[in-house]
């Protein structure tokens, strides 16, 4: 079996995980089934040579090891910023110029993004927005099990972020009874 056909089965198991992590109700366990989701991708995109991807791969996945730590808030947004530098510095080094990389490097941000929100709603649609610009970068490498699965995860963050806003409307129309 040649590598590219390895990376692709390996990809498909780590996007199983990463595909069921929408489903989930509480954050925790979203971002928990994320982290081993993305260190099956990351052997994934380093089998493929594709070195934004796995750097990426690797940033959210410290983002999600961020966004679960038992930290005060202050400490978080420190982390949060330096990674951000860190993505910055780390792109830049590793910058091929190709269009992949600017699919990649967006995801990314916007994957760093989504794991600074604590509220539902603005978690799950930055998760959504990023599975879409990662399954451009992933259609761009040939990879067609990363685009059909972040396909699948946006579909699953954008309809938890739908269905959060019709409990939402819900509980704004039922009347309040006062005694």
């Amino acid at each position: 079996m040649t590598s590219f056909i390895i990376a692709q089965i390996i990809g498909t198991a780590g996007y199983f995980l990463y595909v069921t992590s929408p489903h989930f109700n509480r954050r925790e366990h979203v971002l928990r089934t994320e982290i081993l989701a993305y260190l099956v991708l990351a052997l994934q995109w380093a089998l493929l040579g594709q070195t934004i991807l796995l750097i990426g791969n690797l940033l959210v996945l410290f983002a999600a090891l961020i966004s679960l730590a038992k930290i005060s808030q202050k400490t978080k947004t420190r982390l949060f910023n330096g990674l951000y530098i860190l993505a910055i510095a780390l792109i830049l080094v590793f910058w091929r110029g190709t269009i992949i990389d600017v699919f990649a490097a967006t995801g990314t941000f916007l994957v760093i993004a989504s794991k600074t929100m604590t509220d539902m709603a603005r978690f799950r649609f930055l998760s959504g927005v990023s599975g879409v610009i990662l399954s451009i970068s992933a259609a761009l490498a040939f990879c067609l099990p990363a685009v059909f699965f972040n396909i699948l995860f946006a579909l699953g963050h954008f309809r938890n972020v739908w269905a959060l806003n019709l409990i939402i409307d819900d509980k704004r129309a039922s009347p309040t009874i006062v005694k």
